[in-house]
């Protein structure tokens, strides 16, 4: 450096001005368009790659005439050949335009860059690490926030344009091992940041109404009652409502003894002796009247009777006659044969919490192990699961009636989303051993990338010899005609190991019978996407009133009985009786009062302090809410081990 156009030998290198379809380089890049005094190029993690330039001011070529180029190449020729290292554009004036030598910075940030990160946002859509029950309906789209289950972050690539995700941990570009003789003595160097956190705590929260109709029949019932009225009037009617989502679906109640329609009879009888001759004594006429009328209470009757006769007296010629009158109450007994059908319309608040703690396994750097401040918690409030997410057309949970969310299949891939969470958060944060160095070898510096793993060695300042991790940062520098390059990389100080899956025990039968599709297996652990922890199930045991829908007669009647009041009829019958009434078929009462109408009063007053009735207590269905937890285990989280802190 510096390297001007007129240089005929090339060199190690290139700079052309390009038009925004150029995106493959080519044999006529191979070019100087500037001259160029200075040029770093910064690859970093997350970041849009970026090329520092410092070259002569072109003076009236001014940067933003027409026509003119915004693009660059920027290639090198190395042990391999020319290898092209940047594409990318001016956005932005350079600075001291008015200077002798202007800095110009390109962003390798392709014209469709939007674009380009939400198709690979897009293709990351799938659960559990994108997981719509736990993202605002504003942010579903946003690229950024696809990434939240992803223990990743944005990569870039500076030459191709090509947008991708790129793991905290492992390279997918491989690793590349560095020896002691290919670093630059004085440049590498090892620090320990920040120690991970020891845990994280999760708190995620769905909430969703549980709904679900139905009937149940509650059945036919008789009742036997001298105050039966109250029973039958009171039968609940069709489409009456009783509260806390039941109501009357049909009903009947019959008088099955007619009380309503009960009418007080007249009979007459009339005997007249057309005899010629008559003996002492005969009955001569006989006139007999039996009527009354009724009293308010339909089941209580006045009856009245009177009877004159007329006998014979051949003795005395004089014809002796006998007249009689009675009067008294009957009291008629109901017998109600009922029937009824109630249905429910269930709308029950539901807030269901997932809780857990997932550890990562790793390598001691304080020894405080007694505290909690490295323990973190993360709270996600979800979505109404029983509502249709954005874009869908059915709810997360389904079925509505649903007692719960988290235990069913939809909502164990929110379980696993969630694990994912923590499990990114908790590798973002799992790489305090940070290593940088130059490679002797400028060419082989532009073979590296931010997908690759670096491995460095050195058995004096290295602990363990060696340190590794994943590049964060690549920096090429040409100055003065001087190359050189540096990589950053963020090592993991992990445990290492592996997991595996808990069958568990099947609850009822052996495991080849009925499968965990089917039957419940205590203990057991699924291994998590990525085989670096293990997590259990929730298990589908809400602490709610038991309801599970569809609703059956023994889930929801507490109590159905037929109650009396303190004193029986029986025994107010009986009373009756032993003060003095005439026993009759229909338990009559007679000769209790002077007059018919004092004998109904009497009954009717007696009656009044007894009453038969008929109870249901019913569950409630509505106007409930229901708060609990699923407390599973997840972790330990296992790290790998790429740097051994033994010699620290």
């Amino acid at each position: 450096m510096p390297v001007a156009i007129e240089h005929a030998g090339g060199g190690p290198v290139y700079f052309a001005w390009v038009g925004p379809d150029e995106t493959s380089f080519e044999a006529e890049h191979v070019r100087y368009d500037e001259y160029i005094l200075k040029l770093e190029i910064d690859l970093e993690e997350g970041k849009i790659p970026v090329a520092t330039l410092d070259m002569i001011n072109p003076g009236s070529d001014w940067w933003l005439a027409p026509g003119r180029e915004r693009w660059a190449w920027i290639a090198f020729d190395s042990d391999e050949g020319i290898v092209p290292k940047f594409f990318g554009r001016v956005l932005a004036l350079p600075s001291k335009m008015f200077g002798a030598i202007v800095t110009v910075k390109f962003y390798a940030k392709p014209l469709d860059y939007l674009a380009l990160k939400q198709a690979a946002a897009n293709a990351l859509k799938v659960l559990p690490y994108y997981d719509k029950v736990f993202i605002d309906p504003s942010y579903v789209d946003d690229p950024d926030t696809v990434l939240e289950g992803y223990s990743a972050s944005w990569h870039f690539d500076p030459v191709t344009g090509a947008v991708s995700i790129s793991d905290y941990i492992n390279g997918e570009a491989g690793e590349l091992s560095f020896a002691e003789s290919e670093i630059v003595g004085d440049t590498l160097s090892f620090t320990l940041g920040d120690p991970p956190p020891r845990a994280v705590k999760v708190d995620a929260t769905v909430t969703y109404t549980q709904r679900a109709a139905g009937a149940i029949d509650i059945g036919r019932n008789e009742f036997i009652s001298v105050t039966g009225q109250g029973l039958y009037d009171g039968w609940p009617k069709p489409g009456a409502s009783l509260g806390a989502g039941w109501s009357v679906k049909s009903s009947r109640a019959v008088d099955r003894n007619g009380v309503l329609t009960a009418t007080v009879p007249h009979h007459e009888f009339h005997f007249k002796n057309r005899d010629k001759v008559h003996a002492n004594g005969d009955a001569l006429s006989v006139d007999v009247t039996l009527d009354g009328p009724a009293f308010p209470w339909p089941n209580l009757i006045s009856l009245s009777e009177s009877s004159k006769a007329t006998f014979g007296d051949p003795d005395t010629g004089q014809a002796p006659s006998l007249q009689a009158q009675s009067s008294g109450t009957s009291v008629l007994t109901w017998h109600v044969q009922t029937e009824l059908e109630l249905q429910y319309d269930a709308a029950r608040e539901r807030t269901e919490h997932l809780m857990f703690t997932l550890a990562l396994e790793s390598q001691a750097i304080l020894s405080d192990d007694d505290g909690t401040d490295d323990i973190e918690t993360l709270t996600f409030t979800g979505a109404d699961v029983g509502q249709p997410l954005p874009g869908e057309s059915e709810p997360p949970i389904g079925d509505l009636s649903r007692r719960s969310y988290f235990p069913i299949d939809r909502g164990l891939q929110s379980v696993a989303g969630r694990i994912c969470v923590a499990r990114a958060h908790l590798l973002s944060k799992a790489r305090p051993a940070e290593i940088s160095f130059s490679p002797t070898s400028f060419s082989r510096a532009l073979g590296v990338t931010l997908r690759h793993t670096v491995r460095a060695h050195d058995a004096r300042r290295l602990p363990g010899g060696e340190a590794a991790g994943k590049v964060v940062n690549v920096k090429i520098i040409a100055d003065g005609g001087k190359f050189s390059s540096s990589i950053t990389a963020k090592g993991a100080i992990g445990l290492g190991g592996s997991v595996v899956a808990v069958e568990g025990t099947p609850s009822y039968v052996d495991a080849d019978v009925l499968g965990p599709e089917v039957q419940l297996f205590t203990g057991r652990k699924l291994v998590l996407a990525g085989a670096d922890c293990v997590y259990s199930l929730p298990v589908d045991g809400v602490n709610d009133d038991g309801l599970s829908f569809p609703l059956t007669y023994d889930q929801v009647v507490v109590r159905s009985e037929t109650l009396t009041s303190v004193e029986t009829e029986e025994e107010i019958m009986e009373r009756m009786r032993a003060a003095g009434a005439g026993g009759a078929s229909n338990a009559d009462v007679f000769g209790l009062a002077a007059s018919k109408e004092q004998e109904a009063a009497f009954a009717k007053a007696a009656l009044e302090g007894s009453r038969k009735w008929y109870e249901l207590e019913l569950k409630p269905v509505a106007d409930l809410s229901f708060e609990y937890s699923f407390d599973i285990t997840a972790g330990p989280l296992r790290v790998l081990a790429q740097n051994d802190l033994g010699g620290v």
